[in-house]
């Protein structure tokens, strides 16, 4: 990319991989996708692991490989870094199912001696490697022992989520960490790693995996979010503390640490009133202990965006309006409500720009029916924390969306220019994709729409800025600068 057109100087195939991603890390990538031949019988599919020498970019070489049969949660990086959180399920054990010839008690007797009957081999992840030849390293093999796999003393589900760090220097030395819970939502602080799991007793019993059938005894969710924390020590992940918060944790974004004091933003459940809640909680001991609370955000209504700050965070909840409320965090016992904004439509994704400015992307919705209708940006102005203020709007086409919202990655901040670069896409079938201009100054925000892809491939559009102040454009044709 230092000529006028962006030039390919080479290629590594990915046959193996589907929807991977990529993390740079100096000279090596190291490359992360699902894989189902990887799985070698669990439910769930595998995940593989490249790491690549990219040291000659005309000929990037894979240095090491690895195939889990555990489902990739997220992936990590801390400067050489990379830590791997994965997914494993249950085993795919010979179960029986009732039938015309068989009673469901003696299914249930049979499926639990299958259960007696396996071993802690058919419960525990796996890993396979390759080394930079091409022939197998170690073969497959636990990735961990029973020893580094932790129990939680209350019951949040049947899974394993493991912990897996390397240097991308030394790829074939790992070290790894277990919990037994089915969490999908990670947060990483620059010290520790946290987990968030829900204790799900599903309204429906599977006493044979294909034929689910309804329990009336058997409670839903029971509302309650299990945190569990791990310190980061080079590549070594370890466990600190663990605790419970009342309430539904939407996604990684939910979270957040500030010395030491982990911010949670928790949704309602059953064992909360109709409201959502930002909730602290302090270290003490292994315990994570609840240090203070704000409830009574967007009453009857859900979370959409949160943005956090060293001794702030911003919370949009949605159900006709839009409550954008600010909360002083700067004493972690005693966090307050400054103010709250009410408005049409909602943001999804919150990014804060130069000043006390924030760019909100999300949908606009009819006040009264909460109908939304397509995208929107909104400008809000946070300089008076406690009367915060939606300086200016733009309304995209009906049946539009901002993808925001779904992938951070669709919304870069260009300073210097002061212009935001984010993502849209218009229709259902037959899709749309454009990158949408939105320039800041002093009298608002102007837009400005480009058409850039089409198709299955509008939500793979990316662009990146270059330290020379150029924008690549990624779509899934094609590499090109991006006029600004």
């Amino acid at each position: 990319v230092t000529g006028t057109e962006p030039v390919r100087v080479g290629s590594l195939p990915l046959d193996t991989m589907f929807s991977p991603e990529l993390l740079l890390v100096g000279d090596r990538v190291v490359v992360i996708g699902r894989d189902p031949a990887a799985a070698k019988g669990r439910v769930t599919p595998g995940t593989r692991v490249l790491v690549v020498d990219v040291a000659d970019p005309s000929a990037p070489t894979v240095v090491r490989e690895s195939a889990y049969d555990s489902t990739l949660v997220t992936a990590r990086q801390h400067g050489d870094v990379v830590r791997l959180v994965v997914s494993t399920g249950l085993p795919a054990l010979d179960f029986a199912e009732p039938g015309f010839f068989r009673r469901e008690a003696t299914s249930l007797e049979t499926n639990q001696d299958v259960v007696r009957a396996s071993s802690i081999d058919d419960w525990l992840p796996h890993v396979t490697t390759v080394g930079p030849d091409g022939t197998l390293d170690t073969g497959r093999e636990q990735l961990l022992d029973c020893d580094d796999v932790a129990i939680p003393a209350s019951d949040a589900g049947l899974g394993t989520v493991a912990v897996v760090g390397f240097d991308v220097h030394d790829p074939a030395t790992t070290d790894a960490i277990a919990v037994t819970t089915p969490s999908e939502t990670v947060y990483v602080s620059g010290e520790h790693l946290y987990l968030a799991s829900s204790a799900y007793r599903s309204g429906w019993q599977v006493c044979c995996w294909d034929v689910p059938q309804r329990d009336p005894q058997v409670v839903p969710d029971d509302g309650t979010t299990y945190l569990y924390g791990f310190s980061l020590d080079g590549t070594a992940t370890r466990y600190a503390a663990s605790g419970q918060v009342d309430g539904s944790v939407a996604d990684r974004w939910s979270l957040d640490e500030h010395d030491g004091v982990l911010r949670v933003a928790v949704g309602p459940t059953m064992r909360t009133g109709s409201f959502s809640s930002i909730v602290t909680l302090s270290q003490e001991g292994s315990d994570l202990v609840e240090a203070g609370r704000v409830d009574r955000l967007g009453v009857g209504e859900e979370i959409k965006s949160v943005r956090w700050f060293d001794d702030l965070a911003v919370v949009v909840t949605f159900r006709q309006t839009d409550p954008f409320y600010t909360i002083d965090l700067s004493d972690p016992f005693d966090p307050q409500l400054l103010g709250e904004l009410k408005i049409p439509g909602f943001s999804s994704y919150l990014h804060p720009i130069d000043g006390d400015l924030m760019i909100g992307m999300g949908s606009a919705a009819d006040p009264a029916t909460g109908i939304t209708s397509g995208a929107k940006a909104s400008l809000f102005d946070i300089s008076d924390l406690t009367a915060p203020r939606e300086v200016d709007t733009v309304a995209y086409p009906a049946g539009s969306t901002a993808q925001a919202g779904f992938d951070p990655r669709q919304f870069t901040w260009l300073p210097d220019h002061r212009t935001a670069l984010t993502g849209i896409t218009r229709g259902f079938e037959g899709v749309t994709g454009y990158v949408s201009v939105l320039r800041v100054g002093d009298a608002g925000v102007t837009n400005e729409l480009v058409e850039v892809e089409y198709g299955d491939e509008v939500t793979d559009v990316r662009v990146v800025p270059l330290p020379d102040g150029r924008v690549v454009l990624v779509t899934g044709d094609a590499v090109s600068f991006f006029g600004l």
